[in-house]
């Protein structure tokens, strides 16, 4: 499509040479009524013609700039990828492995590049391989598959692992899985199997159709599911103290939320300010933030709050609040888990919004140009003339109007097709 593209618009690349020939004929046709009436079609022809090849070359570029686009977010994401304390593996629908992050590596025992075009399938052990692979098969798109499972890595160490599996939009080709270590029965520590289906859900999100209010409620409702029915979770996209859009999943997180913002201190603002995870057993007996925990409307609970930190950056704050007690390891790794996979999601959300926005720009603009010139053909014909004197009148009346030059194209062009008679 690109090559035939191009092909076309390297042929309309004559164009100019069409102009000159109109121009040099126009000099030798004297005052003849009917060579310059075929002059003046030819003009306008001319006109259809080059507008013709600017759009070509213009939708040309978008698609070049729009495959680079793509290439860019899929290097932004492998990038978050290498950040997650999970392996994060995505393959094809055959199970071919096309991208894996460092913690996948560790728990495959071999390097990245060793286990791209590696099949998946083949490094889980031979009596769950066979349910693994026919639940990928019957896998829809928007689907999810859960199980527990076997891997054996290149080193043949044997670890057991909760996976997570989901496909995108509709046409995706790809199958993202999450594999979380299952912790050893005694140790209490490691991350719950939900927060494993939450990394699935959360990297989903930036493909859906949500706004970025909606898309952080979303996420909100995601986390706490993932933290359990206690946990109260909220979601500061920017600073703390002055964010742009927060999302809180219950009136525990909203009241902590609103003491931190009227104080200008707390967990989520240390978080924020430090670029590090905060803990606190008891807001209400926290001497390091005197004035928050002198404020009687905070409830007795215990926070973690985690920076939502990409590239250097902090893009916001994940804090979770639970009932007053010292928080456990395991709820401050599946935070901090949650809040990398959440810093990518924002992260997507701001590149989704601007290329939306450039998209709409050209679009605007290719739409204001191709109205201008054909304002200049009804001119043109009209009033017998050259392209440059049409232009010229477009801008005469644009200035004695007061009205910009594309709304008095857009006008004239409303009046002729209404059939209106020429005005000015």
């Amino acid at each position: 499509m690109v090559a035939d593209r191009s092909a076309a618009a390297s042929d309309l690349g004559t164009v100019p040479d069409l102009r000159e020939r109109i121009l040099r004929l126009r000099d030798h046709v004297g005052e003849s009524p009917q060579m310059t009436a075929v002059l003046a079609e030819l003009e306008a022809t001319y006109e259809h013609l080059r507008v013709a090849a600017q759009e070509i070359r213009a939708q040309e570029e978008e698609i070049h700039r729009l495959l680079r686009t793509q290439e860019l977010m899929r290097w932004q994401q492998q990038r978050v990828q290498q950040m997650l304390p999970a392996a994060v593996v995505t393959t094809d629908l055959d199970g071919r492995i096309c991208a894996a992050n460092a913690s996948a590596a560790v728990l495959f025992g071999a390097d990245v590049v060793q286990l791209v075009r590696t099949g998946l399938f083949e490094l889980v052990a031979s009596e769950d391989r066979a349910d693994l692979q026919a639940a990928a098969a019957r896998l829809e798109p928007g689907g999810r598959l859960r199980r527990t499972a076997t891997v054996v890595g290149r080193d043949g160490r044997s670890t057991r692992v909760d996976v997570s599996a989901a496909t995108g939009a509709p046409h995706a080709r790809e199958i993202s899985w999450v594999l979380v270590v299952q912790a050893p029965e005694e140790s209490g520590e490691g991350v719950q199997v939900a927060v494993s289906e939450a990394l699935v859900d959360l990297g989903a999100l930036p493909a859906s159709p949500l706004e970025d209010l909606e898309l952080l409620q979303r996420a909100v409702a995601i986390c706490a599911h993932a933290l359990g029915g206690s946990a109260a979770v909220s979601i500061s996209a920017g600073a703390p103290t002055a964010p742009s859009r927060v999302a809180s999943s219950a009136a525990a997180a909203q009241v902590v939320d609103g003491a931190q913002l009227e104080r200008e201190e707390g967990p989520s603002v240390a978080a924020y300010a430090e670029r590090a995870t905060v803990v606190c057993a008891d807001l209400r007996t926290a001497d390091r933030w005197p004035a928050l925990a002198a404020d009687p409307r905070l409830p007795a609970v215990a926070a973690v709050a985690a920076p939502l930190s990409l590239g250097g950056e902090v893009l916001g704050v994940l804090s979770v609040y639970v009932e007053a007690d010292q928080p456990g390891e395991r709820l401050v790794r599946s935070v901090e888990l949650l809040a990398a996979a959440l810093a990518a999601v924002l992260h997507e959300a701001v590149v989704r919004r601007e290329l939306a926005q450039e998209v709409a720009d050209l679009e605007a603009a290719l739409q204001s140009r191709a109205t201008i010139d054909q304002a200049k053909g009804i001119i043109m014909a009209e009033r017998n003339c050259s392209a440059q004197e049409a232009f010229d009148h477009l801008v005469d009346l644009s200035s004695t109007q007061h009205t910009k030059l594309r709304e008095v194209a857009r006008a004239l062009v409303e009046q002729r097709s209404a059939g209106s008679a020429p005005q000015g």
